[in-house]
């Protein structure tokens, strides 16, 4: 008991340490890192990049935009392939080849930059002086380091110079923000700087020169191989073990009680698919946070009960045969209630009229609840006495999937979790949807005056959701890496979910073991007497004198006493 106490508490303290180091702030941070939404300006200037990308040609294995002034005198052609701009969070150097058609009567300068430097960074920063051309192809290699799991825009800037004789062929400058190098290369380079065409001057959605605009999507995503795979495949196998053990553990007139009387149930459906819903919708609104976090805390919010609430239950003396009915109910309406609630409440957020439930994953997920609970139970009433030895597995199995979940799932989806580094905002929130879970069902359920375990059972059900649907619907529903970066969201909250609930069975472990030691020493010392009682003596005595019983020898702490046959003391 002590030992699996021991082992989450130093695995949450690693965890929180590992995290409280992505955390640190560092120089130059932008705002929107802390998990708050844009800015105006860079919400506008990325609303009209993915307007510009959605209107292209979907098809194409190329990014391709141009740039023509209203004289036709200068067009710019850049494009790139989609593959070059896909990274995985390695950090390792990957190139991006990048071809430049273009015809002007005027020296051009093009240079490029990152709207942010938050998932990727250039490691080389040039400028490249194209001489007058009536039409030349050039190419420009380009150098990126992807950092985190994110999407960044890779801006080209186009700028008219006149140069300095002696340049008639294509240079490049290196360059980087200093005001000092952007004075020496014009120094060295160009005597006069016309224009400035940069993505940000045009933010018009109406305006006739928006090709201006030469932003390409740089996406890190998640790396996705085979220890992955593996990890899924035995967390599956796991669950489904676990499940059939839980089932082991079931009463079935305990759960035909339940349907005959579906209070507890009622008040478990109403907190999870009403209160958890609106709880989520609140703290987004309060706390400002981008549309893909606060789509993905709503997801998770309308997702039925997780699995995991059914172990918690049987820990924290729940009723586990109303736990395992509430985790299939859930599951069971969230074929109708999570389209209707992410319909109502996601247009806070995302176009609704994008949102696709994946009904096979979710029938699938009910599936892996149900079989395994039903092929539990009926062993339970073909072979009580051999599922009763399968339901004594159900505390060990338990807790080892709680350690499992802390150590190889962290390391596992560790791209996931370096983001509560880079948004400790979110770490806040994601606590506060299940903890507040918590706290609002078991006050509903005991202003309805349930039992005890069926407030437990309750509450636990309501705030542990299931993730793995959460996820599924986030990757259907939004593009790469948006649909990722709210997937953050599910994750966070499973593993900041169960922090109440460990503090709450460590209580109870140190208690029980406390009371053990308190009743084992009340027990010796009712074994072992020190001395007689003044009663017991002089009834002793009294026996001993009376010659008409029978007596016995028998020695007490040391003391030889003659005590009578028929009297028992």
């Amino acid at each position: 008991m002590f030992m699996f106490s021991w082992l989450v508490f130093l695995s949450l303290l690693i965890n929180a340490n590992i995290l409280l180091s992505y955390s640190s702030p560092v120089k130059e941070t932008p705002p929107q890192q802390v998990g708050l939404i844009y800015d105006e300006e860079t919400r506008r200037a990325r609303e009209q990049y993915y307007r510009k990308h959605i209107g292209g040609n979907q098809s194409s294995p190329m990014y391709s935009y141009d740039y023509h002034d209203v004289t036709n005198v200068t067009h710019v052609v850049i494009s790139i392939s989609k593959r070059d701009l896909v990274f995985f969070d390695d950090y390792k150097i990957k190139p991006v080849m990048c071809f430049i058609n273009y015809s002007s009567q005027v020296p051009l300068v093009l240079s490029y930059d990152l709207d942010s430097s938050y998932s990727v960074e250039l490691v080389n920063k040039s400028r490249y002086w194209l001489p007058p051309s009536s039409e030349t192809s050039t190419n420009i290699s380009l150098y990126i380091l992807p950092k985190l799991l994110g999407l960044d825009y890779l801006m080209f800037l186009i700028s008219v110079d006149r140069p300095k004789s002696g340049y008639n062929t294509s240079t490049s400058w290196l360059t980087n923000k200093s005001e000092s190098l952007r004075n020496k290369y014009y120094d060295d380079l160009a005597t006069h700087h016309q224009l400035n065409l940069s993505l940000l001057n045009t933010l018009e959605v109406d305006d006739v020169n928006e090709n201006k605009i030469l932003a390409f999507p740089v996406i890190v995503t998640l790396d996705r191989g085979i220890g992955y795979r593996v990890y899924r495949i035995f967390i599956m196998v796991m669950l489904i073990v676990f499940t059939f053990v839980m089932g082991c553990d079931l009463e079935l007139s305990v759960i035909l009680y339940h349907f005959k009387r579906p209070v507890s149930i009622s008040v478990g459906f109403f907190c999870q698919f009403f209160f958890m819903p609106l709880i989520a919708l609140c703290i987004t609104k309060i706390i400002p946070i981008r549309s893909e976090f606060g789509f993905g805390l709503l997801t998770i919010a309308c997702s039925p009960g997780g699995g995991n609430s059914n172990g918690w239950s049987f820990l924290l003396g729940g009723d586990i045969n109303l736990s395992m009915l509430m985790t299939f109910i859930s599951n069971l309406a969230a074929l109708f209630m999570m389209p209707f609630l992410l319909f109502v409440y996601g247009r806070f957020f995302i176009d609704v009229t994008r949102i696709e439930i994946p009904y096979f994953y979710v029938f699938l997920q009910l599936l892996q609840i149900a079989i395994p609970a039903l092929v539990g139970l009926g062993l339970r009433i073909w072979k009580p006495n051999f599922a009763k030895k399968f339901s004594k597995l159900v505390g060990p199995l338990f807790k080892f999937q709680i350690v499992f979940f802390l150590t190889v799932g962290v390391y596992i989806n560790w791209s996931l979790f370096r983001l509560l580094g880079a948004f400790p905002l979110l770490v806040l929130i994601c606590a506060l949807l299940p903890w507040l879970g918590f706290c609002i069902s078991s006050l509903f359920a005991f202003i309805l005056r349930q039992s005890f375990q069926s407030i437990i059972t309750v509450a636990l059900e309501t705030g542990i959701q299931n993730i793995a649907i959460a996820i599924l619907v986030l990757l259907y529903v939004m593009p790469k890496p948006t649909g990722e970066l709210g997937a953050i969201m599910p994750i966070a909250v499973a593993d900041l979910t169960p922090i109440p609930l460990y503090i709450i069975y460590s209580s109870m472990l140190i208690k029980r073991k406390c009371c053990n030691q308190q009743k084992k020493s009340n027990d010796i010392e009712k074994s072992f007497p020190t001395e007689m009682s003044n009663e017991c003596i002089n009834d002793v005595m009294k026996t001993e004198n009376d010659t008409s019983v029978p007596q016995t020898k028998v020695s007490l702490t040391g003391v030889t006493t003659t005590v009578s046959d028929t009297e028992t003391y």
